[in-house]
Order: structure tokens, then C-alpha cells, then sequence
């Protein structure tokens, strides 16, 4: 008698175990963090255009994916391009307005990402064109210089160059301070940047503080 009771008491624990873990109730994202469940809440595909995002210590940020060749901060480096027949690129315009922000806003990278997994990163325009910079082989005996597309040129062409890729980078933002607000110009090495996207990853503060950017209409 005393074990079919206990057998009893033992089943109607179970189930009431099981009624519990069952539970009708919907997960909070948070509930599913806790459970290591991935939250599939805003899964799906983003059209170019304009992002935001509001950085974890203040300010905020908008982006244009990508950037109108014919804006004030990419028309210059547009033209440059186009003049000395060079590959193409894609720009990206960060208008960091960091007036209640506690930190400084750099955004060195911007990842997007397509359906296929497919990165195409955005970098400080400076060091995206680097390759734009005249070169020459500082052999003093023989030396040569090469224009931006590899083709030989003169001394005085080479400076020409020079002066000119130089006036292009020296005004170009890629610190945002306290109290401050500009306009940070990115650039990534091609063409074929997708209209649709899965995912934009930034770097706010620098590497290692990413924080992701959604479409301002959300």
C-alpha cells in the first residue's frame, strides 16, 4: 500500500513539473537570453539608405548607405577618382551629432553585411584610398615615380599629385568630440555593395565597441 502511494505522489510531481516547464505564457527576449535562445526580433532584410543609432554612452548618429557622390564631403574624392581613371568605391556619411554624448565618436569601420554572409567594410576614407597617393622608388641613383593608376610620371608631376591627394585627407573628420558635431566620411573598395542588407555593424568608440545600426524609419 505504502508503495503504491508513493508511486501516486511521485506521478503527480512529474506532471505538475511538466505543466510548469509548458507553460502557455510567451518568452520575454530576455527569458530567452537567460536560455541562450537566440531572439529572432528584427530578422530579415534592410533596404539601403538611412540609418541611425544611438551610441551606448550619448549622442547620436546618422548614416547614409550609401553616400551621394554628389554631397560636399564625397564630390571631391569623386572627382579625384574619376580623373585619374582609378577602381571604384562606395561612401558611406556618418552625421555624428555628439552634443549629449560623454565620449568621442570614431567609427573607423562600418560593416554591412548581405543575405549570403557576404561583409563589404567601411573605412576611414583616408585609409581606404591610401592607395590613391603617388609613389616613387626614393632610389637616388636612378629614382621613378609612379601616378596614382601606375603609370611613370615626372618629379614635378609626382608632387603635383601629392599636393593634391594630401588637401583632399587633411580635413576629413574621423574624431567626433564631446559637445561636437560633424560629419565622418567612410569608404569601401567597390562597386557591388548590395541594395538590401542584413545586418550594419559599427564601431562607435573605436575597435571593439560595436553597436549595430537600423533603418530610421523602424
Amino acid at each position: 500500500m505504502k508503495t503504491k502511494q508513493l508511486i501516486t505522489t511521485l506521478s503527480i510531481a512529474a506532471l505538475t513539473l511538466t505543466a510548469c516547464g509548458n507553460s502557455d505564457e510567451p518568452q520575454t527576449s530576455e527569458d530567452q537570453q537567460a536560455q541562450g535562445i537566440e531572439s529572432t526580433e528584427g530578422a530579415g532584410t534592410m533596404q539601403a539608405g538611412e540609418y541611425e543609432i544611438h551610441p551606448e554612452l550619448g549622442g547620436h548618429a546618422t548614416l547614409q548607405i550609401p553616400a551621394d557622390t554628389t554631397s560636399e564631403e564625397v564630390a571631391p574624392f569623386e572627382e579625384y577618382r574619376q580623373e585619374n581613371n582609378l577602381e571604384p568605391v562606395t561612401y558611406l556619411t556618418v552625421d555624428a551629432d555628439n552634443r549629449d554624448g560623454t565620449e568621442m565618436l570614431k567609427f573607423p569601420e562600418i560593416t554591412v553585411y548581405d543575405e549570403q554572409g557576404n561583409a563589404y567594410t567601411f573605412e576611414h576614407v583616408e585609409d581606404a584610398t591610401s592607395q590613391w597617393e603617388p609613389e616613387r622608388s626614393w632610389d637616388m641613383d636612378d629614382e621613378q615615380f609612379w601616378s596614382p593608376d601606375g603609370s611613370t610620371i615626372t618629379l614635378d608631376e609626382y608632387l603635383a599629385f601629392e599636393s593634391q591627394y594630401k588637401e583632399l585627407t587633411d580635413d576629413t573628420t574621423t574624431i567626433v568630440n564631446p559637445a561636437e558635431r560633424a560629419t565622418i566620411l567612410l569608404a569601401y573598395n567597390g562597386d557591388d555593395l548590395p541594395e538590401e542588407f542584413t545586418r550594419v555593424s559599427a564601431m562607435t568608440y573605436g575597435l571593439g565597441y560595436e553597436e549595430d545600426a537600423h533603418p530610421t524609419d523602424d
